[in-house]
């Protein structure tokens, strides 16, 4: 089926071949752009757009995975939850151990930040899953649906930056740590 796009050169070529090849133009000249202010950020925006990419392809969702075993007994979404949360603890250990080879005797490092687990843990927990019900996904899956065009999903991450950074702007352990500077206070946060 031809697709008439313009009279140009895109002549025949797919409406969405033709956006594609915009976004993928526009994302390389940010990484210019972002390399010219600080080298870094190129190749984090490239790993960040190759992220994005990478969860609304795969419908990469946890409260998804959940819901999919139940309704439609598929569990291929749960089988890459617990693969990559096997991957994680693994090299958490590994870090952790290279920071504290010996935890018998109390010693942690400063950044740690091992708070005592109690009720406000369980309250959370059970808030952020209502949460997720309400919203329709997990935040990676909201991530990507707002990408999507899904309103819902944009009111979502509103609210889940609103939630994170209003209550901890104050606390010791984010404003102090050497990644977040004072003079940046609450904006630190949300970034």
């Amino acid at each position: 089926m031809p697709w008439a796009v313009g009279n140009g050169v895109f002549k025949g070529v797919p409406p969405q071949s033709v956006a594609a090849l915009t976004v993928l133009v526009a994302a390389a000249a940010m990484a210019i752009l972002m390399s010219q202010t600080e080298a870094v950020l190129a190749p984090l925006w490239l790993l960040g757009m190759a992220a994005g990419f990478t969860l609304q392809r795969s419908r990469f969702c946890f409260a998804s995975a959940f819901r999919d075993i139940f309704l439609f007994g598929s569990s291929r979404i749960m089988r890459g939850v617990l693969m990559g949360l096997g991957v994680a603890t693994i090299g958490f250990a590994i870090i952790m151990y290279n920071d504290v080879p010996f935890p018998a005797f109390g010693a942690l490092p400063r950044e740690a930040h091992i708070l005592p687990v109690g009720m406000t843990a369980v309250t959370g927990g059970l808030l952020f899953g209502f949460g997720m019900v309400m919203s329709g996904g997990c935040v990676s899956g909201s991530l990507y649906r707002m990408a999507e065009g899904y309103v819902g999903s944009w009111v979502s991450i509103a609210g889940g930056h609103s939630g994170l950074g209003i209550p901890v702007s104050d606390l010791e352990l984010v404003v102090d740590h050497p990644g977040f500077p004072r003079t940046q206070g609450l904006a630190a946060v949300y970034l």
